[in-house]
């Protein structure tokens, strides 16, 4: 229940017109906002509409304190003006409509639904598998629940957009392509490296092409998570535009990239990446080496690693050993 507040003349809030209460949403203090929005919200339906039109403000508090207020009331009525801000520009207003869509589901999931309202209310409820033939809002939902602490809902999400297949490609090219981190005087903050990275490794199980150049555009950021996430869809996808950027990047100072490259080359199998691989192999690891040897195996640059090969490389190492530990 939404409690009384008195304003400085000392009057109830209650006492304002409803246009007044929804003006009260864009003020710069948020107790003057969260006041107005108790009031709002006990006045129920009548306050909808209102509420409705305030989702399209400028300013992301004020769309998030009408969200909260939407959700709240649980008039389905708002379900599709929620829906069409699913993939709002503002984490917080995408993070507060996606729990308002919980809320109207928890009461409107049994209701008149349209396909694409139960597909979302299914997706918000964690239902992903079945709301794995939803249009595009059921996408970018299940795209935000990617962010969620529990590793099992992460799991499912992801699972149900690798279902969708190539319906949901370009939304999760939008999100692989976040905004670039942002470094501060307490270092490098990264948010969005979690998103970048699962969708990263989603997009590979789908294997659709048009993912192929967004996905080279991740190989020289800073996080190294992601690098390795878009190497490896690279190579499920196997097309061969990205060849040469992994020949670039399999020389760069992670070992962690630098391997998954290697093994990249190989699972794409084209001949362009025989030399750079060959060239590798005198700064490899003997883990590294024995990747190098398998990536050219499957190209066809380097046959077996058994035989001399092999007895080359046990004294190859043998001796960096020497050398590294001295006499």
């Amino acid at each position: 229940m939404a409690h009384e507040t008195e304003n400085q003349s000392g009057d109830s809030e209650n006492d304002f017109s409803l246009e007044q209460l929804v003006d009260k949403l864009g003020s710069s203090d948020w107790r003057v906002r969260d006041e107005a929005a108790d009031v709002l919200v006990s006045k129920g339906e009548e306050s909808v509409d209102a509420l409705i039109s305030k989702l399209w403000d400028g300013a992301p508090e004020v769309r998030c304190t009408a969200a909260d207020a939407l959700g709240r009331i649980g008039d389905i009525r708002a379900l599709d003006p929620l829906i069409d801000h699913i993939d709002d520009g503002d984490i917080k207003v995408r993070e507060t409509v996606a729990l308002a869509v919980e809320k109207i589901a928890e009461t409107g999931i049994a209701g008149n639904l349209t396909p694409l309202q139960e597909a979302v209310c299914r997706a918000s409820l964690d239902d992903f598998s079945k709301a794995a033939d939803g249009g595009n809002a059921a996408i970018s939902l299940l795209i935000m629940k990617i962010w969620e602490p529990d590793e099992d809902v992460r799991f499912s999400a992801s699972e149900a957009l690798v279902k969708i297949g190539t319906a949901a490609v370009p939304q999760l090219i939008k999100a692989l392509e976040t905004a670039e981190p942002e470094v501060t005087e307490l270092g490098i903050f990264d948010p969005d490296y979690v998103l970048r990275a699962t969708a990263a490794r989603i997009l590979g199980k789908i294997g659709d092409r048009r993912a192929v150049r967004p996905l080279v555009s991740r190989l020289v950021e800073p996080k190294v998570g992601v690098r390795v996430a878009a190497i490896n869809a690279l190579a499920k996808i196997g097309d061969p535009e990205a060849v040469e950027p992994l020949a670039s990047v399999m020389f760069c100072g992670d070992g962690n990239v630098r391997i998954a490259a290697a093994k990249a080359l190989g699972e794409i199998g084209d001949p362009r990446g025989i030399e750079p691989l060959k060239r590798l192999l005198p700064t490899a690891d003997e883990y590294c080496w024995k990747i190098v040897h398998d990536a050219l195996a499957k190209i066809g640059g380097n046959s077996k690693r058994r035989g001399c090969c092999c007895k080359t490389r046990v004294i190859f190492f043998s001796l960096r050993l020497q050398v590294s530990t001295g006499p």
